[in-house]
């Protein structure tokens, strides 16, 4: 891949700086000019330059003051002092301040040039090794991630159905026993499913950090309509009342379909985390603008579950999250939620149902944004 430098010459000498720059375009640069520190600071603070020439003495500010403001600022640049009054002090102080390189006028335009060359292109080295480093090293951890995840989450549930099959093996030779059958049957079969949504999870989980996802217009009444029916009829022995209060009989949003594992990963959760004897769910829609005018819909799904406390509230949309006892299997759901929402530009968070009460269930709140 071709590599083209950035350079800011900032010198108030017209002809210094139409030779320099000159030279350095015919050598691939891309080149720019500033006369005066102000002018240098204003471009400085709109593209990035892989070195920069400074003038000690300009117009309007001392060139060592400016350098240290911009060295301070862009820390990743380079950075070439240059001078026609050069004394020893100025020259130590530069080096101790982190400059590259301190010439005196005239300058020998050709080997300062292949200073600078080979300077940056051991810096776009450095950068590209320790960019392929960091991807390296963000597999590895993704790689083990999933690693401890599925070995640890299926071997509680191949113990699950061991149990299962051990105890209907018992009661298998004891008639009195034969009733409990259809409940362990029925554990086991829940095991299983719940394997099938790990693997399905880790999937699609896997498979969003990998790619970006097509977002299109999308009518959320009918997808909320679905994922109910779903739930309760996944959970047909639960009594399940959910409330849907939207603000209109069609709502528009910018999603697309990997939307409804967001409202089936809450709405799950919202059952399978509640011990009360009827689920309660009310999920209220309305409109939001926030402070840069952008609209968005705004959808709440408050349950009657255990809660979540304070402290978990943000890590339970990570990966790393470790599932206890009171919070089982919601990591990797809403670490999926989470990514969704990240992809289709919206947000996601949870607050208690009851301010200031956990306990009395949790209220997850959703922006996606609204089709104008």
């Amino acid at each position: 891949m071709l590599i083209i430098f950035k350079v800011l010459i900032i010198d108030d000498d017209d002809q210094f700086n139409d030779t320099i720059r000159d030279i350095f375009l015919e050598k691939g640069y891309a080149v720019k000019i500033a006369r005066t520190g102000k002018e240098a600071l204003n471009i400085a603070s709109q593209e990035n330059f892989d070195g920069m020439f400074i003038d000690i003495r300009l117009p309007d500010m001392n060139g060592m003051t400016l350098f240290k403001e911009l060295k301070l600022k862009y820390p990743k640049s380079s950075y070439f002092l240059i001078t026609g009054y050069g004394n020893l002090q100025n020259a130590v102080q530069a080096f101790k301040n982190g400059a590259n390189g301190y010439y005196l006028k005239p300058l020998i335009i050709e080997d300062i040039i292949q200073r600078v060359q080979d300077l940056l292109e051991k810096k776009k080295l450095q950068q590209e090794i320790a960019e392929s480093e960091k991807k390296y090293r963000e597999a590895f951890i993704e790689s083990e991630f999933y690693r401890d995840l599925l070995t640890h989450d299926f071997n509680n549930i191949l113990q699950s159905i061991y149990s299962g099959i051990q105890l209907n093996e018992l009661y298998l030779e004891n008639p009195e026993k034969l009733s409990l059958l259809k409940s362990n049957f029925k554990i086991i079969k829940e095991q299983l499913e719940r394997a099938a949504r790990l693997i399905s999870n880790v999937r699609k989980l896997s498979n969003l950090e990998k790619q970006e996802i097509s977002i299109e217009k999308i009518e959320l009444l009918e997808i909320f309509e679905n994922t109910i029916s779903y739930i309760k009829n996944r959970y047909n022995e639960r009594i399940i009342n959910i409330e849907v209060n939207p603000f209109d009989d069609k709502i528009y949003v910018m999603a697309n379909a990997l939307i409804e594992e967001v409202f089936e990963n809450i709405l799950d959760n919202a059952v399978k985390h509640n011990k009360n004897l009827i689920v309660e769910v009310k999920i209220i829609i309305s409109r939001e603008v926030n402070t840069k005018q952008k609209k968005y819909i705004k959808i709440q799904i408050k349950d009657n579950g255990i809660g979540i406390e304070n402290s978990r509230r943000k890590v339970i949309f990570s990966r790393k999250y470790s599932d206890d006892k009171k919070i089982n299997g919601r990591g990797l759901g809403l670490s999926l939620v989470k990514h969704i929402m990240e992809k289709i530009k919206g947000k996601v968070w949870v607050e208690d149902k009851i301010a200031g009460d956990y306990s009395k269930g949790s209220n997850f709140i959703l922006l996606i944004p609204e089709v104008i």
